[in-house]
């Protein structure tokens, strides 16, 4: 497991990024008592958050943070013992081979539901990126659904669409 400290330096290079502002500035509009973010092992997006029920999951190990339940489980296989008014999957569905089965559980997970993917980047851009290019087309093939909300933002060279689906 990568310690603490080289997750912290990771994620200080990344948080000023644009759309975890965007994901901020609407969480900060929201009403809601409880958040989970899935396949969030090192985001730093709860660090702002109030004391509400926050819990962030991920299949590999996360170290601790305060005020945060930590859960370590495949996201496929797991079974919510609630639902969350709030759900974040940043930066996860262009990893996945079946992200069309993810984002369902996504909206069986909780209310509202945000979601960010790369935005058209180009096939082969990202090793370790199985979905790559991704447009509005292929998001709503996975979702089912259009987006409440949804914005192109650009950090540097390359843009992440962040869209919002409300219950």
């Amino acid at each position: 497991m990568k310690t603490r400290k080289h997750i912290h330096a990771y994620y200080n290079t990344r948080k000023a990024f644009h759309y975890y502002k965007k994901v901020k500035e609407i969480l900060n509009r929201m009403h809601f008592t409880s958040i989970i973010d899935i396949g969030s092992r090192k985001s730093p997006v709860m660090e702002h958050l109030g004391h509400i029920d926050k819990t962030m999951l991920d299949i590999k190990p996360m170290p601790p943070m305060h005020g945060v339940k930590l859960i370590t489980a495949d996201f496929y296989k797991w079974v919510p013992d609630k639902s969350y008014d709030v759900v974040l999957c940043l930066q996860v569905l262009e990893h996945l081979s079946r992200p069309a089965i993810f984002t369902k559980k996504l909206f069986e997970t909780g209310k509202n539901v945000i979601i960010s993917v790369p935005y058209k980047w180009p096939k082969g851009s990202c090793k370790y990126h199985v979905q790559d290019p991704i447009d509005e087309a292929k998001l709503k093939s996975w979702t089912g659904r259009e987006p409440d909300e949804q914005y192109i933002i650009r950090d540097g060279a390359r843009e992440r669409i962040v869209c919002v689906y409300y219950q």
